[in-house]
């Protein structure tokens, strides 16, 4: 079939959802100009997963995330421009210091942060993740953008026996009976493991605040994602254990990171 005669399929499908012709032009975006039937097969049950809601990156099973391809599945969290932009900030740090840090990549899920960190600075980076299924995902990650990851299985820092500069870390962090309030991709499709902070949202980084010290240098520093509404319970967690604790707002203006340095 050729591309134009593809194109013509899709758009006599009169589709009137925006973010569904986004994602259908996405898909087939790169696609030749003569494609096989089993391309054509193929596509019609893509087309059939995005009607039916589920995300672009695990119907394509890949996303992009700073310069990475980074392959998904339903048993990782699809990567979040917020956490590009927790990355962004830790590689300019890194860019204006003269240090070469040792880093943990805490709840890796896909492994994106500690890929593309690694992929643009050549450090030394660990990935801890829990989930088997995810470790798979880590590892292939790993081949495909080329770089040299160490990957523990543990729970939280239980199999962690290293001291790092810099521990970063996207902990799961929804309340537990709130994950059947959000939207539709995230409850119906993405792994609930990933999303589940615990009764009120703060169990992981309960964990980080007492345990975190214990794997970190002198002066070590910690980089966290955050709920948006969770800033002053974390800061208040961390503040036996951690000095120069700096709160950080997204693209939203809402508060979405915590930077701090071991006491």
């Amino acid at each position: 079939m050729e591309y134009k005669n593809l194109k013509n399929y899709f758009k006599n499908l009169s589709i009137d959802n925006k973010n569904l012709k986004r994602d259908i032009t996405f898909l087939i975006k790169d696609l030749p100009e003569d494609i096989s039937s089993y391309q054509k097969t193929k596509l019609k049950k893509q087309l059939k997963e995005l009607i039916q809601g589920t995300p672009l990156a695990y119907v394509m099973g890949y996303t992009e995330f700073l310069n990475c391809k980074i392959f998904v599945s339903s048993k990782t969290l699809i990567p979040r421009p917020e956490t590009e932009l927790l990355c962004d900030m830790v590689l300019n740090n890194i860019k204006t210091s003269q240090e070469r840090p040792k880093i943990l990549d805490l709840c890796s899920g896909s492994g994106c942060v500690g890929v593309a960190i690694q992929k643009a600075t050549n450090l030394s980076v660990d990935a801890v993740e829990i989930s088997d299924d995810a470790i798979k995902i880590i590892k292939k990650n790993i081949k495909q953008n080329g770089v040299k990851i160490k990957v523990i299985k543990s729970d939280m820092f239980e199999k962690v026996a290293k001291k790092y500069d810099l521990i970063i870390s996207n902990p799961p962090y929804i309340k537990k009976a709130d994950i059947k309030t959000l939207d539709n991709s995230v409850k119906d499709f993405e792994p609930h493991l990933a999303l589940d902070g615990g009764d009120d949202g703060l169990k992981f980084y309960r964990i980080i605040a007492n345990e975190a010290t214990n794997h970190l240098t002198k002066n070590g520093k910690i980089a966290l994602e955050i709920g948006y509404n969770q800033a002053k319970q974390i800061k208040k967690l961390l503040e036996k254990n951690f000095k120069d604790i700096k709160i950080v707002k997204d693209y939203f203006k809402l508060d979405r990171f915590i930077f701090a340095t071991r006491r």
